[in-house]
């Protein structure tokens, strides 16, 4: 199989309204279900909008833009950081055999995601870890708090410190308190009660 041709029947141009609307609306389902991780439901996504290929080229740098958008906007920040296209990119043999493994059988709906699950959530881990090596190669300490500032600064609504810790695993929670701490000093966060349950805002 070709790195760069996969032998795949596409949705019919007149289906594909109701296909990527159908998309839509399980996404915006799946996504709130908290009995399912996030991850999986950003990949199933994405993959399944690879299968209905709704434009005639392009479909593979939208489907990475799209990436990059939902897991912004689900709170995976720290990805700002790092670029997911060269990434994926780098590993373009492994991209186009998982996305033909898995579409196997999916007209049918008897299609098997393992394949894509897998590279997909692969390449998440990398991205992290080309963030922890960047972070470990320059001035630790002061990169890590411009992360933290930079991540928490992103935040349009209350958070709380855990929320940070699941972003950010490699910095300490005694690190990202401090950074609170100096943030609230500054007038530029507030905080909603006390220890590991207070929420934090940015003050616009």
């Amino acid at each position: 199989m070709s790195g760069t041709k996969i032998r795949f029947k596409s949705v019919s141009p007149e289906l594909t309204p109701k296909y990527i609307k159908n998309l839509c609306i399980s996404y915006e389902e799946y996504i709130r279900d908290i009995k399912i991780p996030q991850l999986i439901v950003i990949s199933s996504f994405i993959f399944d909008f690879l299968c209905v290929h709704p434009f005639l080229d392009g479909n593979g740098r939208v489907s990475r833009l799209l990436t990059h958008l939902l897991l912004i906007q689900n709170d995976f920040k720290a990805l700002n950081y790092v670029s997911l296209d060269k990434i994926i990119k780098r590993h373009s043999e492994s991209y186009y055999r998982a996305l033909h493994e898995s579409s196997q059988g999916w007209h049918e709906q008897k299609h098997d995601m393992s394949y894509w699950h897998i590279f997909f959530l692969s390449i998440i881990r990398e991205a992290y870890t080309e963030l922890f090596k960047k972070i470990e190669n320059s001035d630790i300490r002061s990169s890590k708090t411009e992360i933290v500032k930079s991540v928490i600064s992103t935040k349009k609504t209350e958070f709380t410190l855990a929320e940070i810790q699941r972003e950010l695993p490699s910095v300490s929670n005694v690190m990202i308190r401090k950074v609170l701490t100096q943030l609230k000093k500054d007038y530029k966060v507030v905080s909603y009660g006390k220890g590991r349950g207070a929420r934090w805002k940015v003050i616009l």
